[in-house]
This record gives C-alpha cells, structure tokens and sequence, in this order.
C-alpha cells in the first residue's frame, strides 16, 4: 500500500491511499469541524449543512445527485461527529471522475429556503428518535 499526500495552493489536502489491486476507488471530504465546534447559537449547524449537500447545488437538482450517485453505482453517505464532517463514496475505478466531480459539486450546496425547512423538520424527527432510544 502507498500513501500519497498533497496540498492544494488552496489550502486543502489530497491524501491518497493507492492500491493497484483495488477494484473500486473510495474518496471523501473530511471537514475538520463537527457539534464540538459549535455555540448555542448555531447548535446544530454542521450537522444540518452535512444533509443540505444532498439537496442539490447551484448546477445540480437534488434529483440529479441522487440519480447521478445511482448511475455510478456509488455507495455514499455522510456523517457528522463532534470532531468531523464526512462525506464519503465508493464507485467502481472507471466512475472516479464523476465520482470526484460530483462530490466537489456537493461541497457548494444551493441552501434553497424550501430544502431548509423540510430538512430542519428530517433532523428534528432524528433528535426525537436518539433521545427515545
């Protein structure tokens, strides 16, 4: 296994782990922020952004990241910790450029008014599942 790192004149960090044997390519953007990292007047804030990246970008509709994420065979999610957000996909080596442009796409989300109240509403239905728990 080799490990590759570079850094962007942007700032951001490419690290690659290659294996030439590897049938699939897995990337992911690993935002180093996550609750911990929050006041309470923002409290919630990552978790919310990381489900606003589904919902479409200024050049895609929500319905074309997921049917795009479909099309390529991705196996992709998101999560959001107290010392990170991730997002993450698996597609077959000959979809890693779209995989990475799409994944790219997605770290500009629109933040439509409407996608905002409906997910405000996806993540209070979860606060309410993981306190009956």
């Amino acid at each position: 296994m080799e490990f590759r790192k570079h850094t962007l004149k942007n700032g951001l960090q490419v690290i690659a782990e290659c294996n030439p044997r590897a049938f699939c390519t897995s990337l992911g953007f690993f935002v180093n922020t996550g609750s911990r990292d929050e006041v309470d007047a923002n409290w919630g804030v990552s978790h919310f952004l990381e489900h606003m990246t589904f919902k479409g970008t200024p050049r895609r509709s929500a319905e074309d990241v997921n049917r795009e994420l479909d099309e390529i065979g991705s196996s992709s999610n998101a999560y959001t910790s107290q010392e990170q957000t991730v997002y993450y996909a698996t597609v077959l080596e000959e979809y890693q450029d779209r995989a990475v442009d799409l994944l790219c796409d997605m770290m500009r989300p629109a933040l439509r008014s409407d996608d905002f109240e409906m997910e405000k509403q996806v993540i209070l239905e979860e606060i309410a599942k993981y306190e009956d728990e």
